[in-house]
C-alpha cells in the first residue's frame, strides 16, 4: 500500500456509525448514535456541515445526488435535502428500530428494514405510495437492490435470504436461499448482507459455515477457523468463487465501483482488500479501535471511506495503491465465476449478458467514408433542405427516430457500426446445462445422466490444467452400471446411448499436440479382455461444436462446417460439409441423424432454423434443409421467450424427431420419411397445463424425452433455469394434449355435454396424429403381425372417439346440431358401414330422426363406395 493508514476523524459520539457517498462522489454523509448528521465535501479540508434537527441514534443512511435518507432507532425514516441541508419530510415510520436502508438505482424507491417483520418500500417523491412485504417469519437485518433495480434482496435474522422481483406493482418472491448466511440478531455487528456485484450477475455474502486454514511449521501445527465470503450466481443461484481469509465474523463488505476489488472487514479488526479475479488478498490492515461497520467506495477516485463502532470516520485515499490503480480505472469487470458464462461459446452457456458488459463489448463506430467522384454524400444537404421544405414531414422539422416506420434497433445498429442482421442461434448439446458453480450436466436423456465436476475452483488454479471428474449414471442399473472417471482433457460435450458414451473436448493452449481438440468413445459392452475405448484428436484449429452417437457411428460436427463420421471402432467412414451453417444441434436414433442449423435472416430480423435428416447406413438424405418453425417473441411474461429458438432436440422412443422450443411447446415431425410431406405438429403446450394455466405453479420444464405417448421432464421451480445436480429433481411425465381451440372454449356457459365434446375433439386430433406416426413407421419397415394389429386397433379407436363425439353433440337435442353431427360422421374411417349404423342408433336414441335417416344414407354410400371420400 502506497499510503499510510488514515487518521481517525471523530464524526459522532462513540457507538455504531454508518456512511455513504452520493452517486456523483461529491459528498460523504455519516450518521451515528447522536442526533447530529455530518455532510463532508470530497477533497475539502473544511469542517463538515452539521445537521442538528435529526432523530437520535441513526442506524442507516442512503443517498442520491440531491437528497439523503436516514433511519433511526425510534423507527423514523427521514429525508434531507442536500441543497438546503435541512429536513425535507418524514417518509415513513416503523414501530421498531430501523436496521438498514436501500435506494433503488434511480432513487425513486426506498426499502426499509427494521425489527418489524415487515419490509416497507416507499416512493421518495410521494410518500403515499407505500408497498409492504409482510410474509417474513423473522425481521430483515439488511436490504439491497441489484444494479438494475428489478430485484430487492432481504437478509433476515433467521439466516434466510429472500429475493423479490420489483417488476410488478407488488413485490413478488422469486427465490429463497436458506443456509447461505448464518442466523444473527438484528443488532449484531456481524453482516449477513447480500452485496451485489456491479455487473448484476452475482452477489457476495459472508457464509454461515466456517472453513479451516491449516498452518504448520517445524515446531507446531494448528488449525485456524476462517470465515468465507461466497459469491452466488443470480442466473442459477449456484455457488461460484470463494474469498477465504477472515478469522472472525465479517462485519461489512463492499465491491469497488467497477467490481475489480472487494473490501471486507471482520470482528477481529482485520481489513482485507481482495482482487476479484483471483480472490487473492492484496492488502491487509487493521482497525485501531472498534469494528468497522460500513464501507463506501468513492465512485471515481481511489478512496475508500469507512466508519466503526466508536463513532470514527476514516477517509483512506490511495487505498488500492499505485500497483493496482490501473485495474481500478478499467471499465466494469466481470463477477468472479468458476466458469464465466460470458466466456462460453456454446449455446449451453447462459444467455443474456448484462447491459454494462454488452456495452463494453460493442464494436467501435464505423469510420467515415472518403468522398469519391460518384459518392452520394454530396446529396446530404439537398436531402435536408428538401425535408425542411415540407411542413407535412414532422411539422417542418427533421424527423426523429420515433416517426420512422422501421424499427429503431436497425438505426442503432448502424450508428454503432454493427453489421445488419440478427445473431445466429448458438450451438448446444441436447440435455446439457451451463456451468452451475463448479459442476454441470454434459447431457441428460431418458437413458441416464452425465455430469462433470471441476476441481480447479481455487484462486491458485485459474490457469491450471483441467482436473475434473465425469460421472455417468443410468436410470436402469440392470442395463448398465454407473461409472465415473478422472477427466484431464476437460470434456464439455457428451452423448449417451445404449451403445456407449461419447465425449468431446475443445482445444487448450495453442491447439498443438495433446492440447488439440479431442473425441473419446467408451462402449458399454465388449467381448475383448480389455475395453476397446479410443480417443483421437481433431486437426489443429478445428473445434467440436456438437456430437451424437448412433447405433453404428460416432458423429462430430465442427466449427469448420464439417460432419465427421466414424465407426464405433474409430475408423473414419465419411465427411461432408454442411449446406447451411453454423450448426445448432445433433440428435440421433438408431442410424438416423437429425441436424439443426442456422438459415437465412428473415424479414423480421430473426435467424431461420433449418434441419436435415440423414439415413446414415444407406447414405440417404430424407429431409434437406427444411424449416423448423420458430415462434415470434411473445408479450406473455409467463413464457420464457428471451431467446426464441429450440431448447432441446431428440427422437422419441418410436423414432420420431421432436423439438422443445422456447415457448414450452413440444413439437413432433410427422411424415418425415417422405420428401415434401414433413410437418411440425404440436403434441403438448406446457403453458396450457392445468397446473400452470391456473397460476398455482410457477415452474419450467427441462425436457428429457418422449416415450409411451408421454413427455418426460424435470420440473424446475423457484425461477430455476437448469436442473440442479444435488438435489436432483424427480423425473415427471405429462400426457400429450394437443393445443386445439374448440368452439366451446369461448362459450360463456359450458354444460357437461359441451365439455365432453371438447375432450373428445382433442382426443381425436391427438389419436389421429399418433395413428399417422405409427402408420408411417409401418410403411417404412417390415411390419410384424402385432404391429399391424396395433395399427388396426388405433384406427378402430379413432372411430370410437367419433361415435362418442356424435353422442355428445346429439345429447344437446338441438336440431341445429344435426348438421355438425352429420359432418363429424364423415370422419369415420370404417368402410363396412358398421360404425355409421352405430352413429345412426346414437342419433335415434336422442330423438334426432332426420339425422338418423341421413346417417343411414351415408352408411349405404360408404358400403358401395359413393360417399365422396377423397381416397
Amino acid at each position: 500500500m502506497a499510503n499510510l493508514p488514515p487518521r481517525a476523524r471523530p464524526a459522532h459520539a462513540p457507538g455504531p456509525t454508518f456512511l455513504t457517498y452520493t452517486p456523483n462522489g461529491r459528498k460523504l454523509i455519516t450518521v451515528g448514535s447522536n442526533d447530529a448528521l455530518r455532510v463532508f465535501v470530497t477533497g475539502s479540508d473544511d469542517e463538515p456541515v452539521t445537521i442538528d434537527d435529526a432523530r437520535d441514534s441513526n442506524l442507516a443512511v442512503a443517498a442520491t445526488d440531491d437528497f439523503f435518507v436516514t433511519g433511526s432507532e425510534d423507527g423514523s425514516v427521514c429525508k434531507f435535502s442536500l441543497d438546503t441541508n435541512m429536513l425535507d419530510q418524514v417518509l415513513v415510520r416503523c414501530s421498531m428500530p430501523v436496521r438498514d436502508l436501500a435506494l433503488s438505482p434511480n432513487g425513486q424507491w426506498l426499502a426499509v428494514a427494521s425489527d418489524d417483520v415487515v419490509i416497507k418500500i416507499v416512493d421518495t417523491e410521494n410518500m403515499q405510495r407505500l408497498l409492504q412485504i409482510g410474509d417474513l417469519p423473522k425481521p430483515a437485518k439488511h436490504v439491497a437492490f441489484n444494479p438494475s433495480g428489478d430485484i430487492l434482496t432481504a437478509s433476515c435474522a433467521d439466516g434466510v435470504v429472500y429475493f423479490y422481483s420489483m417488476k410488478e406493482e407488488q413485490p413478488e418472491l422469486i427465490r429463497k436461499i436458506d443456509g447461505l448466511v448464518r442466523a444473527v440478531e438484528t443488532d449484531d455487528e456481524a453482516s449477513v448482507k447480500a452485496e451485489w456485484h456491479p455487473d448484476g450477475r452475482a452477489f457476495a455474502a459472508a457464509t454461515a459455515t466456517r472453513g479451516t486454514n491449516t498452518c504448520s511449521s517445524a515446531k507446531s501445527a494448528h488449525v485456524d477457523e476462517v470465515t468465507d465470503i461466497q459469491v452466488v450466481s443470480r442466473r442459477d443461484w449456484a455457488n461460484q468463487r470463494l474469498f477465504k481469509g477472515h478469522a472472525a465474523d465479517v462485519t461489512t463488505l463492499a465491491w469497488s465501483p467497477n467490481g475489480a476489488f472487494l473490501a471486507s472487514a471482520s470482528k477481529d479488526g482485520a481489513i482485507h482488500l481482495w482482487e476479484t479475479r483471483t480472490q487473492r488478498i492484496i492488502h491487509r490492515s487493521s482497525s485501531n479501535s472498534g469494528n468497522v461497520l460500513a464501507f463506501s467506495w468513492h465512485p471515481t477516485e481511489d478512496i475508500l471511506s469507512y466508519t466503526n463502532s466508536e463513532g470514527e470516520l476514516y477517509i483512506h485515499g490511495g487505498f488500492v495503491g499505485q500497483e493496482y490503480s490501473d485495474l481500478l480505472q478499467k471499465e466494469l469487470q466481470p463477477a468472479p465465476f468458476i466458469h464465466d458464462p460470458l466466456g462460453e461459446v456454446s449455446g449451453n452457456a447462459q444467455r443474456g449478458a448484462p447491459d454494462q458488459i454488452r456495452q463494453d463489448k460493442r464494436p467501435p463506430p464505423r469510420p467515415a467514408r472518403e468522398a469519391t467522384p460518384d459518392s452520394l454524400d454530396d446529396l446530404r444537404d439537398f436531402i435536408e433542405d428538401d425535408e425542411n421544405a415540407h411542413p407535412e414531414y414532422a411539422g417542418g422539422q427533421k424527423r426523429s427516430g420515433d416517426q420512422l416506420e422501421y424499427p429503431i434497433s436497425k438505426r442503432a445498429r448502424h450508428a454503432y457500426g454493427e453489421d445488419f442482421g440478427s445473431e445466429p442461434h448458438p450451438a448446444f448439446q441436447p440435455g446439457a446445462t451451463p456451468w452451475m458453480g463448479d459442476r454441470r450436466y454434459l447431457t441428460s436423456n431418458l437413458l441416464g445422466l452425465v455430469w462433470t465436476v471441476d476441481h480447479n475452483t481455487s484462486s491458485d488454479s485459474i490457469s491450471a490444467e483441467p482436473h475434473r471428474t465425469v460421472t455417468v449414471e443410468f436410470y436402469d442399473r440392470s442395463f448398465q452400471r454407473d461409472f465415473h472417471f478422472t477427466d484431464l482433457a476437460g470434456y464439455d460435450l457428451a452423448s449417451l446411448s445404449e451403445k456407449g458414451a461419447l465425449f468431446a473436448a475443445k482445444s487448450r493452449g495453442d491447439g498443438k499436440g495433446d492440447k488439440a481438440a479431442s473425441v473419446y468413445f467408451r462402449p458399454h459392452e465388449h467381448w475383448t479382455t480389455s475395453r476397446p475405448d479410443w480417443r483421437m484428436h481433431l486437426p489443429q484449429g478445428e473445434e467440436p461444436l456438437c456430437i451424437a452417437l448412433t447405433d453404428s457411428y460416432v458423429v462430430t460436427a465442427t466449427d469448420r462446417a464439417y460432419i465427421r463420421l466414424y465407426t464405433h471402432g474409430g475408423t473414419p467412414v465419411r465427411i461432408w460439409r454442411l449446406k447451411s451453417f453454423p450448426i445448432v444441434a445433433l440428435s440421433s436414433f438408431r442410424d438416423y441423424l437429425f441436424i439443426a442449423t442456422n438459415g437465412a435472416t428473415t424479414p423480421n430480423n430473426t435467424t431461420e432454423l433449418r434441419y436435415s435428416i440423414h439415413a446414415l447406413r444407406r447414405d440417404d438424405l430424407l429431409q434437406n434443409s427444411d424449416l423448423i418453425p420458430i415462434p415470434p417473441r411473445f408479450a406473455n411474461p409467463s413464457i420464457d421467450d428471451s431467446s426464441p429458438g429450440i431448447h432441446n432436440a431428440f427422437f422419441s422412443s418410436s423414432g420420431d424427431p421432436c423439438v422443445y422450443d422456447s415457448t414450452g411447446t413440444l413439437l413432433v415431425l410427422i411424415h418425415w420419411r417422405d420428401a415434401n410431406r414433413a410437418n411440425w405438429t404440436p403434441l403438448l403446450d406446457t403453458n396450457q397445463l392445468d397446473r400452470k394455466r391456473t397460476g398455482r405453479k410457477d415452474e419450467r420444464y427441462w425436457p428429457l424425452g418422449v416415450a409411451d405417448q408421454k413427455f418426460y421432464c424435470f420440473i424446475l421451480k423457484g425461477g430455476d433455469l437448469n436442473p440442479s445436480i444435488y438435489p436432483r429433481p424427480l423425473v415427471t411425465d405429462f400426457d400429450f394434449a394437443v393445443p386445439i381451440i374448440s368452439r366451446f372454449d369461448s362459450s360463456d356457459e359450458v354444460d357437461t355435454a359441451d365439455r365432453d365434446a371438447r375432450s373428445y375433439e382433442e382426443s381425436w386430433v391427438r389419436c389421429s396424429l399418433l395413428y399417422s406416426l405409427h402408420s408411417d413407421l409401418l410403411e417404412s419397415t417390415h411390419a410384424t403381425r402385432p404391429q399391424r394389429e396395433e395399427l388396426a386397433a388405433k384406427e378402430s379407436e379413432l372411430d370410437v372417439l367419433i361415435l362418442r363425439l356424435i353422442g355428445a353433440i346429439c345429447s344437446s337435442r338441438r336440431e341445429e346440431e344435426g348438421m355438425r353431427a352429420l359432418e363429424t360422421a364423415g370422419l369415420i374411417r370404417d368402410v363396412t358401414g358398421g360404425m355409421m349404423e352405430k352413429a345412426g342408433l346414437i342419433a335415434g336414441r336422442f330423438g334426432m330422426d332426420v339425422l338418423r335417416g341421413k346417417l343411414g344414407e351415408l352408411a349405404e354410400a360408404r358400403v358401395v363406395g359413393l360417399d365422396g371420400g377423397d381416397e
